[in-house]
């Protein structure tokens, strides 16, 4: 196992996770969340904890992606991407 390649791809992972959310979130549905913020919760609490979100993002998503690599690594890549991905739509 290539551990630069994999710390390479958990961080390029997280940097395209990050900016689409940003993307979808932070500029597209902006104008559908202010129709209807009464149903969200206030920008304080919803920031107040985000430093702790961004860093268990990282650690779910690298923690799953490196544990396969290690157990399933003899099993072949497909075996292996598909464990990646099914762990990325769990998080």
């Amino acid at each position: 196992m290539n551990i630069k390649r994999l710390i390479l791809a958990i961080v390029v992972a997280f940097i395209v996770l990050w900016v689409t959310d940003f993307l979808i979130h932070g500029v597209w549905m902006t104008p559908d969340y202010r129709a209807t913020q009464q149903l969200w919760r206030t920008d304080a609490e919803m920031t107040s904890r985000m430093g702790w979100m961004l860093c268990a993002q990282l650690l779910l998503r690298g923690g799953l992606w490196s544990a396969d690599g290690i157990i399933l690594g003899s099993l072949g890549a497909d075996r292996i991407c598909y464990r990646a991905d099914a762990g990325l739509n769990c998080c």
